[in-house]
């Protein structure tokens, strides 16, 4: 038949518009705490938010978790520039410069958490048995020297990651495939 209409288009749901309206309205409210200068209030969302990046990794939720750290990495790197001091400061300007410090640890804190759980739930082993376990490795006092390279290599590409660094061939002291390149960016 010739009705002159189209076939209308075949609607795909998208199951996580919830989810991405949430996110939006987070970082938002987050930002706002960061700019207006509440930043023990932003360092408890903070941690709230490695302590999501904790279950992302435990649930291999990793392309969820690599979009939030995405999400979270400018708003890192702008309060990183916050913190460089030139001259003395006073006490207020220190007790701000203690808080700012706070907030960035925590995005470290939800990136090794992140790689903990990850690891963690491929092993089988509790994350924070893992984590005591590579404490050694990384920390530099494994006296095997194949796991204190490891450990260098993991650190690096941990801190890379982290800062969003793909280019490592003029960084990284170990130019091969680093051992967490098991996490990849996809999009």
């Amino acid at each position: 038949m010739r009705t002159g209409t189209t076939l209308p288009p075949k609607e795909v749901p998208d199951l996580y518009w919830f989810e991405k309206e949430v996110t939006e309205i987070f970082w938002f409210a987050y930002k706002e705490l960061l700019d207006s200068g509440k930043l023990d209030h932003a360092g408890q969302v903070s941690l709230s938010a490695a302590e999501a990046l904790g279950h992302m990794g435990e649930h291999l939720l990793l392309t969820e978790a690599i979009r939030f750290v995405g999400a979270w990495a400018p708003l890192f790197r702008r309060e990183t520039r916050k913190t460089k001091i030139v001259e003395p400061v006073s006490e207020p300007e220190q007790r701000d410069l203690l808080q700012r410090l706070g907030v960035l640890d925590r995005y470290a804190l939800g990136i090794i958490k992140l790689l903990l759980s990850f690891v963690a739930r491929l092993t089988g082993e509790e994350a924070e048995r893992f984590g005591y376990g590579c404490s050694s490795i990384l920390s530099g006092k494994s006296k095997d020297p194949f796991e204190r390279l490891l450990g260098i290599c993991a650190s690096e590409s941990l801190l890379f990651t982290a800062l969003g660094i793909t280019n490592r061939s003029k960084r990284c002291s170990c130019n091969s495939n680093p051992p967490l390149a098991v996490i990849s960016k996809r999009s």
